[in-house]
This record gives C-alpha cells, structure tokens and sequence, in this order.
C-alpha cells in the first residue's frame, strides 16, 4: 500500500502528468519561508461590511485578540466571516457530541500563525462571535460565497485555545518535541540537520518501544520497532558524516525524558508523524534519490528505510485504532484530515535534488488525497 501511494505521488510530478484532483491544496500557496503573519491588528484590509449581508449583532462587543504565544501554547486570532462561511448552515447545525467544541477548534485551526503547521491537542477553546452569525452565513451561502470572496475577509469573531503543533519533518518525531537548530540550504547544512533529525528519530522509536512494551503489544510490532531504531541510528552516523564532509558538523540535540503518553495520544502521534510524516518523508527522499546531483545512493538507502519505516507506521496504526473506542478513533482521524488540509512548511532547494514550488504542490496534493481516501 505504501509502496503504490508512494509511486503514484511521483507520477503526479511528473512532466505533462496531471496531478491528483484532490482541492486539498493551490500549488502556489507553497510557504516561500517560515515567517508568519496575524491577521491580529491588521489595517490593510480596506473593506466594509457587505451590504448585502445582514448587519452583524454584536460586533462591537467582541472582545480584543490576546497575543499568540508559542511557549505557552496559546493561540487567539480573529475569526473571519470567510473562515465561518466555509461551511453552510446546514453542517453547523448537524447532531454532534460537542458541535461548539468542534467549530472552535475548527476556527482556531485557521489562525494565519498557524500557516502550514497542524495544531494537535487542541485544549480550552474559546469563541466569542457575532450574536446572529448563523443568519450571515445562511446568507452568504445563498448569495454564493465564493462570488463574495473579497468582501467577506472581515472578522466576525474571536477565538482562543491551547495545543501543540506538530511540523511535518524528515523521520519521526518524538511526543516531546526537541528544537532543532537551523542550518543554511547547503550540502553541509542540509545533511547536520537531517542528522538532527535522524537522532531525534532514534529517541523518538526508542520512547515508542517502551510504551510498546507498557501496552504489551505485540511482539512482532516490538521487534520491528527495535530493528528501526538501529536504522536510524546508522542513519545518524551516515548524515553526520556528509555534514563533516561538507564543512559543517550538527548541533548536540539535548533530550527529554521519555514522555507519558495516553494510546489514543499515541494513536494520533502515530498518524500524524508516522502515517502522514514519515510516508511524505520517503516521497521526498525517494524524489531526491533521482533528481540530487550528487550522493543518489545515500538518497536511495535513506528512501529505502524509510518506506519500512512508514509501512511500519500503517501497522502501528491498525493496531493502535483496534485498541481505542469509535469516538476516539474518529478523533485521530479528524487529525489526520486536519492535517491534510494544508501544506506542509517546506523551503526548498533544488540545487540538492529538492522539489520545486509547484512540483511540491502537485505531489502533496495527490498525496493528500490518497490519503484522505485511506481515512475515509
């Protein structure tokens, strides 16, 4: 299954090869960086309230826009009458289990700090928004939202909420993220920080060995748990003597102890770094192997691994969901689909083999969508 979903995903990069018909993402929405800009405090934005639109009750009474901290985890921004009105009436008004809990981590999803990251774990959401919003959408979708695009970038809401954000990199993540220093798009650059990150891998399957064992999983999932961590540590000797080749030597990673985790907390770690990041991950480098000027070989052992690694994840997966209850699946599965739903923070650079801004766009997008169609 990997290996087809992989395979298509290079197809669609291929010249004169449509990409998926996935809408997931727009190519051109690729990030160029890391910045990041709120919409919080924006006076750039010139337009009025629709007159054709009901006028907002409440809208004053908002309250103001608390300043988003990465380190506490805490993230507010406004609450655009586009973002509200991206679904009609009808979907908000379905029976749900929590449908406020659901739009506020829908909303909250959508704070343009937020911009090709995943908020996972969303805690404490809170939403303020105008007293008659269901009467300006049910508007809006009868007029035809996207005929009004330009007039509907006006905030009609605030929402706030607490969560961890969970980067899509090369190899998997550990539950407590270890930041990793930054190094220029050279050759020596680029192999110090996957060796970064291949170390953080090594850590990040040992701390899954052991929730394995606490779980009593088994065995045949342990022991290949055991076989990647070997892997990735000959992964890290590999990167680190590239960087060394090339001038530079990675940055000395300091790591947490392990993290106690719950299994649907695990579940969704798994599905959002193993099933998504660390299959995404073996597209890149199996791309890599075939288009980097140099080292191919190292690529295609490195995509080779990988591959075991993200069909070890799918695995994991099956496993994992067998454990939990339906309404803790359907919440790994939101995450999943949450993540999905935007493009990943990627700077690219084609002189060692990397995609290009538009042949990024069209492999995620057919990415996503085959995984999506796994999802359901």
């Amino acid at each position: 299954m990997v290996h087809q979903l992989i395979l298509n995903t290079l197809m669609a990069c291929q010249p004169k090869v449509p990409a998926s018909t996935s809408s997931v993402v727009d190519p051109k929405q690729v990030p160029e960086s890391n910045g990041m800009e709120s919409r919080s405090g924006d006076d750039t934005w010139k337009g009025s309230w629709p007159s054709v639109l009901p006028d907002p009750v409440g809208l004053d009474g908002l309250p103001p826009v608390k300043p988003t901290s990465h380190a506490l985890q805490f993230y507010a921004t406004e609450v655009l009458l586009y973002d509200l009105s991206f679904y009609d009436v009808g979907f908000y008004d379905q029976i749900e289990e929590n449908p406020y809990q659901y739009v506020c981590e829908k909303m909250c999803g959508r704070n343009p700090e937020l911009v090709s990251l995943s908020l996972n774990n969303i805690q404490n959401c809170q939403m303020d928004l105008i007293q008659n919003w269901k009467e300006v959408v049910a508007t809006v979708q009868e007029l035809d939202r996207e005929s009004l695009y330009e007039q509907l970038q006006y905030p009609v809401g605030v929402v706030e909420c607490s969560g961890s954000i969970v980067h899509i990199q090369f190899g998997r993540a550990a539950t407590t993220p270890t930041k990793l220093e930054e190094f220029d798009a050279d050759w020596g650059g680029y192999f110090a920080k996957l060796a970064q990150e291949e170390a953080t891998a090594v850590f990040a399957f040992g701390e899954l060995l052991e929730h394995l064992q606490r779980w009593e999983a088994p065995e045949s999932l342990q022991d290949w748990c055991r076989k990647i961590i070997g892997e990735e540590q000959t992964h890290t000797l590999m990167m680190s003597g590239l960087a060394h080749r090339n001038g530079k030597v990675s940055a000395v990673i300091q790591f947490p102890s392990v993290n106690q985790v719950s299994m649907k907390e695990m579940a969704i770690h798994n599905a959002l770094t193993g099933c998504i990041g660390e299959t995404w991950s073996a597209v890149l480098v199996r791309y890599q192997s075939e288009h980097a000027p140099k080292y191919k070989g190292v690529f295609k052992r490195i995509a080779k691994d990988e591959t075991s690694h993200a069909e070890f994840s799918w695995v994991l997966h099956e496993w994992l969901m067998s454990q939990l209850t339906t309404d803790e699946q359907d919440k790994v599965h939101r995450a999943m689909r949450s993540m999905l739903s935007r493009l990943p923070d990627y700077r690219y650079a084609t002189q060692i083999g990397e995609m290009s801004s538009e042949t990024f766009g069209q492999a995620w997008g057919c990415f996503s969508g085959q995984v999506l169609r796994l999802v359901g």
